[in-house]
């Protein structure tokens, strides 16, 4: 399976990877989250609204959709 092509991290500019995190240490649960290595930034790994990504597709689709920076 080829890897998704990903936009940059929005806070850094560094280059960020899909990462699967273990059920065993995240509360029984195991998803999928957008991490950054270089500012240790995450994306869906906040359970505590239950936005947790089942899938590496559906995690890296939402990470690639982002607001207009020019509407900002």
């Amino acid at each position: 399976m080829t890897e998704p092509k990903l936009k940059p991290c929005p806070w850094c500019g560094g280059k960020v990877k899909v990462t699967n995190l273990d059920g065993n240490i995240h509360y029984g649960r195991s998803h999928w989250c957008v991490v950054c290595w270089d500012c240790e930034m995450f994306f869906g790994y906040d359970l505590t609204y239950g936005g947790i990504y089942k899938t590496k597709k559906g995690c890296a689709e939402d990470w690639n959709t982002r607001v207009s920076e020019v509407e900002l």
